[in-house]
């Protein structure tokens, strides 16, 4: 236990590290687009989300119901964070927890992956500080994909350990791969070509062994249908909304146009600049690597060097991605979304490559040679991050910066359009600006609003149909004068009641439909058995 604390200490270290190159001054950068503002925004209005779906406090006050088509899960410990230190500097502790777990669970899956030291604390640093990590965090903003790295090594640890026949491991994967989900749907659907690619090449090497195919199978199953019952409290809600009423996906991008070729995106690989969407130059060292030395290494290492290969080609536009684009396919939006598991598949090889070859080193050289790589990977995170730093931002100056007093005003009026019901997407601005209509004639109506309801204090002239100004979906409640009414949808996609003339007061709320309380109920269940079974068999261990 004692050899672990200067280990531990050490990724404590670098993670205070990493947040000081996101933010030296404590101030957040929106550099070329607002996607600071959209993830700060939705980690805000988790208050309540217990309660219901819809924060009117946040998004301008509209009743956007991001968190029933956004996971949010694994991103919920930020808004304690966010309430007790403020949205920025919260925001900052949230990203060294974040980089801490994303060390030490690439650590410790290394380590139990082959019960080595030294390159599982080689693997956690050139993991954590790979150039798209880099990207996600420093530029893009991809709060999503950097919370699935997380979950990205122990996840294939237990596939691995299902592949060699411990059935048992099954339990293990639908549990990462649930978080995954619960962090990033787009990172679990590359993830799953990862998984689904190894099945298959797992099946062709064991063609004719039909006992350990019907085994395979078994797991397959048992893994699928357990990872849809613990990801119900997601998929279950979003699916009912969706079916309910017609909304505005997010942008569809043409693949090959927001893609790169394959020279392309080596040669951008050379650069330390995290806004090429590229490899980095420690990664395409690393790959070129993998091409020289694929046929010296034994059948473990080949997978590691072929898989990274498969990923580089359809992380470019060599892939014929042009043939997808009318597809569902066109979900993961470019090409380079691959790039995370070419890196993880890239550095997994480098240190399974090196391990092997140090079985005849001394101990002294293993830890020079991992301080050495180690420290080179961790330098060119600096040095991108510095760069970073003296680059201009397309966004005004006076959006640019985010800091703890401007962060809750800013947050509350910004808004974000995707899954808006359709029809509310011809008159968003008409909603934006709280236009609370009376026969479709503007009247006067102040919004008050909290965390988890708009109200209106309101006199009208005549009897008629209201038109609210707060987005109608699948469980929207309204009540008038303390009364519980039915409501419509709009021709604008608002929440529309029938009104009589005179005084009212008028309250609208979101609630979960009882089908969403089920599925969530179903993923509690879910997660209660799996955990029971998983302490059951690790107390008979």
């Amino acid at each position: 236990m004692r050899r672990q604390v200067p280990v531990q200490l050490l990724f404590i270290a670098l993670s205070v590290l990493y947040v000081f190159m996101l933010a030296p001054r404590g101030v957040l950068t929106a550099r070329d687009s607002l996607d600071a503002y959209f993830h700060l925004t939705r980690i805000q209005a988790l208050n309540g989300v217990w309660q219901s779906p819809i924060n009117f406090f946040e998004w301008n006050h509209v009743g956007n119901a991001t968190s029933l088509f956004y996971p949010w899960l694994t991103v919920a410990i930020g808004y304690p964070l966010f309430h007790f230190f403020g949205v920025v500097h919260g925001y900052l502790v949230f990203m060294g927890l974040v980089t801490y777990a994303t060390l030490l669970a690439a650590y410790v899956s290394y380590r139990k992956f082959r019960h080595t030291e030294w390159p599982a604390i080689l693997f956690a640093l050139v993991y954590t500080f790979s150039f798209v990590r880099a990207s996600n965090v420093l530029y893009r903003w991809g709060v999503g994909e950097f919370m699935a790295m997380i979950f990205i090594p122990p996840l294939f640890l237990a596939f691995y350990a299902v592949l060699k026949g411990h059935s048992a491991s099954w339990r293990y994967a639908a549990l990462w791969f649930s978080l995954i989900i619960y962090s990033h749907v787009l990172s679990a659907v590359i993830i799953g070509v990862n998984l689904l690619v190894l099945f298959l090449a797992a099946l062709v090497v064991r063609w004719g062994v039909w006992s350990y195919w019907r085994q395979l199978f078994l797991r397959a199953v048992q893994f699928g249908l357990t990872t849809l019952l613990l990801t119900m409290a997601y998929w279950g809600p979003m699916v009912e909304q969706q079916l309910y009423q017609p909304l505005n996906r997010p942008a569809v991008f043409n693949m090959v146009h927001a893609g790169q070729s394959l020279p392309q995106l080596l040669n951008s690989s050379l650069r330390l600049d995290v806004r090429s969407y590229a490899l980095g130059v420690f990664l395409l060292v690393v790959l070129v690597g993998v091409v020289l030395t694929i046929w010296f290494t034994d059948w473990v290492g080949r997978t590691m060097g072929l898989m990274a290969l498969v990923m580089l080609v359809l992380s470019s536009t060599t892939f014929p991605w042009g043939l997808l684009q009318n597809t569902s396919v066109n979900i993961i939006q470019y090409p380079g979304r691959f790039l995370g598991m070419v890196m993880f598949w890239g550095v997994l090889y480098l240190v399974y490559m090196l391990e092997t070859r140090w079985q005849t080193w001394r101990v002294p050289i293993q830890a020079v040679t991992t301080i050495s790589i180690g420290a080179i990977a961790v330098g060119l995170f600096v040095g991108s991050a510095r760069a970073l730093w003296h680059t201009n931002t397309i966004i005004p100056a006076n959006m640019a910066w985010i800091t703890n007093d401007n962060a809750p005003a800013r947050l509350r009026a910004f808004n974000q359009r995707d899954y808006y019901p359709v029809r509310a997407v011809k008159y968003a601005q008409s909603i934006e600006a709280h236009e609370t209509l009376l026969n479709d004639q503007v009247i006067n109506a102040p919004l008050h609003y909290s965390q988890t309801a708009a109200s209106w204090q309101v006199h009208l002239s005549e009897d008629g149909r209201l038109d609210l100004p707060v987005l109608r979906f699948k469980g929207t409640r309204t009540w008038v004068d303390g009364e519980l009414r039915s409501s419509s949808a709009s021709p604008r996609g608002t929440a529309q009641i029938a009104v009589t003339k005179g005084a009212h007061r008028i309250v609208v709320v979101g609630s979960y439909t009882w089908f969403a309380k089920l599925s969530i109920l179903m993923s509690v269940i879910t997660a209660g058995l799996l955990g029971t079974m998983l302490f059951m068999r690790k107390r008979r261990a």
